[in-house]
């Protein structure tokens, strides 16, 4: 079993939908904590991409404690820069 969130970011509304079944008052601290691992991971060189709407899903398997992350931002630098304006926003 694992941990699941799923983020859709809304550009135009600058807005965030989430799902998945961490609880509200901890999204917060999961998604902070997924940004911590990211620190030193080293530079993406692939292009973002320009949408309306980007979708960043992160599943955390307890039992390996590892992360596995799928989204359709093109690179990791616009993810993690998405992710960081979710916690911004908390």
């Amino acid at each position: 079993m694992g941990l699941t969130l799923s983020l859709d970011y809304i550009l135009d509304e600058d807005k965030f939908k989430v799902d998945g079944n961490i609880k509200p008052g901890l999204q917060k601290d999961f998604v902070s904590d997924f940004l911590m691992t990211q620190i030193g991971a080293g530079e993406d060189f692939n292009e973002a991409e320009t949408r309306d709407v980007y979708t960043i899903k992160i599943n955390l398997n307890i039992e390996s404690d590892e992360y596995l992350v799928e989204h359709n931002c093109g690179n990791k630098g616009l993810r993690d820069g998405i992710l960081a304006r979710y916690i911004e926003t908390c």
